[in-house]
C-alpha cells in the first residue's frame, strides 16, 4: 500500500502548485494528486498534468492519477465557469474548456501507461478524466457520472473542437 503523505514526507514530492502535487511513487512510477476544493479541475491541475506527462516521458515508466481524498474529482470548477460566463470573459472560458480537452487528449494518447485510481465521487470532468486513462483501478466505493445537465451546462471535455 502506498500512502501519498508518507511518500511526500520521505522526499518524494517532485513538484507542487496550488492545484496538484507530482509525487515519485518509486519503481519508475509518478503520481499526480489533485488538492483543489473537491478536487475540481482548473488551470493549475491542467498545468500539473502536462508537467507530469513531460517528466514521465523523460524519467519514468508510467503515471498514476489519484489521491487519498474523499473524492477523486467533482469535475470542472463550476463556480469559476459561472463567474467567467457572468463576466462575459468568453476567451477565459474557452481557455478553461480547451485546457481540459487538451489535458484529457494528451493523457488518452500518451505513449506510456496512465492509470486512473478513482474513489468516492468522480463527476463530470472527473468522470471524463477516468475514461482518458490507459487503465482504471477503481475503489469499491466509486460514484461516477455526467451531472452537467443538472447544473445547466453541457459536458464539453470530450467534445470535438474545431
Amino acid at each position: 500500500m502506498i500512502l501519498l503523505p508518507e511518500r511526500k514526507a520521505a522526499g518524494g514530492l517532485i513538484k507542487k502548485n496550488m492545484g496538484a502535487d507530482l509525487v515519485d511513487l518509486c519503481d519508475g512510477v509518478a503520481c499526480i494528486e489533485f488538492h483543489t476544493k473537491m478536487n475540481t479541475l482548473d488551470a493549475d491541475v491542467f498545468n500539473m498534468i502536462h508537467d507530469g506527462l513531460d517528466l514521465v516521458e523523460k524519467d519514468f515508466e508510467g503515471l498514476v492519477i489519484g489521491n487519498e481524498a474523499d473524492n477523486f474529482s467533482a469535475g470542472a470548477n463550476l463556480f469559476l465557469v459561472v463567474m467567467t460566463a457572468q463576466g462575459s470573459q468568453w476567451d477565459a472560458l474557452d481557455a478553461l474548456v480547451k485546457g481540459l480537452q487538451d489535458s484529457l487528449m494528451r493523457v488518452r494518447y500518451f505513449p506510456r501507461p496512465v492509470v486512473m485510481a478513482p474513489a468516492g465521487l468522480a463527476l463530470g470532468g472527473g468522470a471524463e478524466m477516468i475514461t482518458s486513462g490507459s487503465r482504471v483501478v477503481a475503489a469499491s466505493e466509486l460514484y461516477t457520472g455526467f451531472v452537467e445537465i443538472g447544473a445547466g451546462v453541457i459536458p464539453v471535455a470530450a467534445a470535438r473542437r474545431k
